[in-house]
């Protein structure tokens, strides 16, 4: 697919098939599969290919992904995410949702939890053939115990 020392300017993540990354004085280092990714760091970076990569058998599939579209999903990524850092740390990671409001991503379950008590929440359920019922608003201060 490509070899050590080229430029690098593509993303793959495989959708099927397998691949060895091989590294010049040191042989094949490790073969990657269905769902795992390479050429990252070259597209980050914009270094070199650190190793290359040969496809191990026919009718492999990838998602190439090249640099200017990686760095859109980047910035699109990041104007939609929040990130609380403690400690150089994150402890609460929020994406903003279709409707404007920030849902959690990741976080302790301290944050999360005092997270979830200082937002106004709506809560809803499940109803018979996958309608939902919107049910109560409830804000800061107010219990949400049954």
């Amino acid at each position: 697919m490509y070899h050590q020392g080229d430029k690098g300017g593509s993303w793959y993540v495989i959708l099927k098939g397998s691949v060895s990354l091989i590294i010049e004085g040191k042989g094949m280092v490790c073969t990657l599969h269905e769902g795992d990714e390479f050429g990252k760091l070259g597209v980050v970076n914009e270094a070199v290919r650190s190793s290359s990569v040969q496809v191990r058998e026919e009718n492999c599939y990838f998602l190439r992904i090249e640099r200017e579209d990686f760095k859109r999903i980047l910035l699109s990524v990041e104007s939609t995410t929040v990130k609380f850092t403690e400690h150089g740390k994150d402890v609460l990671v929020l994406e903003k949702g279709p409707l404007g409001q920030y849902l959690i991503v990741k976080g302790t379950p301290e944050k999360m939890l005092s997270h979830l008590l200082e937002s106004d929440i709506q809560t809803s359920s499940q109803e018979g053939q996958g309608k939902t019922r919107v049910g109560h608003r409830k804000v800061r201060g107010q219990y949400y115990g049954s």
